[in-house]
């Protein structure tokens, strides 16, 4: 579903919320937002998918059952990875092995997706963000291991928890990873955040978990 605010001073909050129906086709584990097909509409990606928003509220998204990413991480995240200005996939097998990366390859007046691994050496990236961590401009790919995403069934869950930034060299067409974290009890929950906790002008981490709440500070500065 999605969730419409409407003016209303009927309500005490003032706003009311209309609720619209989405094809059950799209539901799954993972989802994201993003611009995929370049109208400049916000469409809504499910692991199974895209939803192509309409130009007016009232007529039906459209459903492009076009890919299958499993049981994928929140959020998929929409970012033109390789600069050819057509918005790729990111994404984490949430509940396994893999971060990996969905190329959109335009073919006439339709597209192909294929698939690049980017990393399977470790399990369980649920959560993934874009931040620009070095300051260089451009944002890396920051994800990690979530402490026992399913309490203790998912494989890997025992292996050492980890948090990495990821960047893609255009040039060489490589992802190059960069260690922020690994071992111990920090994990890389969901709704981590990034942001200058510190004020002294780049991106630290914030992140919550089962294991805990953790500031991870970017010394970049110093």
């Amino acid at each position: 579903h999605w969730y419409e605010s409407r003016r209303d001073a009927s309500v005490a909050s003032g706003a009311r919320w209309i609720r619209h129906d989405l094809p059950g086709d799209a539901a799954g584990h993972g989802i994201g937002a993003g611009d995929i097909n370049g109208d400049g509409r916000v469409d809504i990606i499910s692991p199974k998918g895209w939803l192509g928003q309409p130009d007016k509220g009232d007529v039906p998204w459209t459903w492009h059952p076009q890919f299958d990413l499993g049981s994928a991480s929140v959020p998929i995240l929409v970012y033109d990875v390789n600069g050819d200005l057509y918005p790729d996939l990111v994404w984490g097998s949430a509940h396994g092995y893999g971060l990996q990366w969905l190329e959109q390859v335009p073919v006439g007046e339709k597209v192909r997706w294929e698939k690049h691994q980017i990393d399977s050496t470790w399990s369980q990236p649920h959560f993934l963000l874009l931040a620009d961590l070095d300051g260089d401009g451009t944002e890396e790919v920051v994800t990690g291991k979530r402490y026992y995403a399913h309490n203790g069934n998912d494989p890997g869950e025992d292996h050492p928890l980890c948090i990495y930034a990821y960047r893609y060299e255009r040039s060489t067409h490589q992802w190059t990873r960069h260690a922020i974290h690994e071992g111990g009890r920090v994990g890389f929950g969901i709704s981590t955040m990034a942001g200058d906790i510190d004020k002294d002008g780049d991106i630290d981490l914030l992140a919550p978990g089962k294991s805990g709440l953790y500031l991870l500070e970017n010394r970049l500065r110093e």
